[in-house]
């Protein structure tokens, strides 16, 4: 994003964006301790979307980094301040855990990679408290699958029937069913193979395997993607159909990336491996879209490098999606989804005569209740009618082009 779209937005969206990284340059700094001193900012708004977006540990850190929260309310402060030391908390059980999963795997001569926010806690970020953790991924091979659950069975790990039993998430999913301990704040996924965007043919993902590299955690060795393979495997993540237009997981991985960039430095990032590894595993869309959407929120040269690299492996479509997706960040803190208002269903209607009733039921002619909530007239006063009438006028002024497209191939991502 650049300044002059920046400075449109209001003083809580900025903080939200500002605050999605992992290090401030003296100008982002200078920013935020104008916001801080504005005295327009809505805190409890503040509080509750980054904790949406799950960068609330973020805005702490940042704000005591820079000796600011003494400029917040109090109120404000004691709520980021419990959550900080709360996940704090947290991630100690959980890398406790995921010492015990690598010693027990290690024992038993099963190779294993430690994936997405496992390995981001595990080796990237400089302080713990800061990425939250929704379950623990890590990935075996498909031949170690059998018997995986009584591997872990000792550490009190069990395996559910969630989403489905064993023999049915083999044969539909990337993992197995959600394993659970008692008293574990999260669920464990054991993963056999990578979740490839949708539409992508699936392959081994035998590159995951390549240059990893191994990491202490306590007293046991967990082996970690290698850097490139790291954004590799996280670009796949935010691009699988159940993340296409998920508004909530991009400041995360904004985070994340930074993190990386952050870790590994410049140097540590072999740009030719990532860009030629993308490609030999079709993700080279995957990989633009993640760091393109990134870019426009921390505004690294050395993204902008990578992503004007990659991009003539990128059709014309993936690079205006991801341009679009770029904008509705803008909004990332009133919006958990990417804004399509009903456009996606009615395209993911099947033949002709089910959109056509769609459009007419859903988008010309919609319920009382509906119309009463969108334009403010009771249902039980005429002039509401009159809104049906002016309904297509009021419609086309909303929709731009460009959001007719975008819901389109949204719903062809997602089928």
């Amino acid at each position: 994003m650049n300044k002059k779209d920046f400075y449109t937005l209001n003083p809580s969206q900025q903080l939200i964006l500002l605050c999605s990284r992992i290090k401030f340059n003296e100008s982002e700094k200078e920013s935020l301790e104008k916001i801080i001193g504005d005295r327009v900012v809505d805190w409890d708004q503040i509080i509750n979307n980054a904790f949406r977006n799950s960068i609330l540990p973020f805005i702490y850190f940042h704000l005591r980094a820079f000796s600011l929260l003494s400029k917040i309310p109090q109120d404000a402060r004691d709520k980021m301040e419990k959550f900080y030391h709360f996940n704090t908390a947290r991630n100690t059980w959980i890398l406790l855990s995921l010492e015990k999963i690598a010693e027990v795997l290690n024992k038993k001569n099963i190779p294993f990679i430690l994936i997405q926010g496992s390995s981001l806690l595990a080796d990237v970020y400089p302080d713990p408290s800061l990425r939250y953790l929704s379950d623990i991924d890590i990935l075996i091979k498909k031949d170690d699958i059998s018997g995986i659950e009584d591997v872990i069975a000792p550490l009190g790990w069990k395996m559910s029937d969630h989403p489905g039993d064993k023999d049915w998430c083999i044969k539909n999913l990337n993992h197995l069913p959600v394993f659970f301990r008692n008293g574990e704040p999260v669920a464990l996924e054991v993963h056999f193979k990578l979740p490839f965007p949708e539409g992508k043919k699936e392959t081994e993902g035998k590159w995951i395997w390549e240059n990893v590299s191994h990491s202490k955690i306590r007293s046991s060795e967990a082996s970690i993607p290698s850097p490139e393979n790291m954004i590799l495997h996280l670009s796949m993540h935010i691009s699988k159909k159940s993340h296409i237009n998920d508004l909530t997981i991009i400041l995360r991985h904004c985070c994340d990336i930074s993190a990386i960039l952050e870790r590994y430095g410049e140097s540590g990032i072999n740009v030719d491996y990532l860009i030629h590894t993308a490609k030999r595993a079709e993700l080279s869309e995957a990989l633009y879209h993640s760091l393109k959407v990134s870019n426009s929120v921390i505004r690294k040269n050395f993204l902008k490098k990578i992503v004007d690299k990659v991009s003539e492996n990128v059709s014309k479509d993936a690079k205006e999606f991801s341009e679009f997706v770029s904008k509705c960040l803008n909004e990332a803190d009133k919006n958990i989804k990417i804004p399509l208002d009903g456009l996606e269903l009615f395209f993911n209607k099947k033949g002709f005569f089910e959109k056509l009733k769609f459009f007419f039921r859903h988008i010309f002619f919609p319920p009382l209740d509906f119309m009463e909530k969108e334009y403010g007239a009771s249902k039980s006063e005429k002039r509401i009618y009159l809104y049906y009438i002016f309904r297509p006028f009021l419609l086309a002024k909303k929709f731009s082009w460009t959001r007719v497209v975008m819901a389109y191939r949204i719903s062809s991502k997602k089928e």
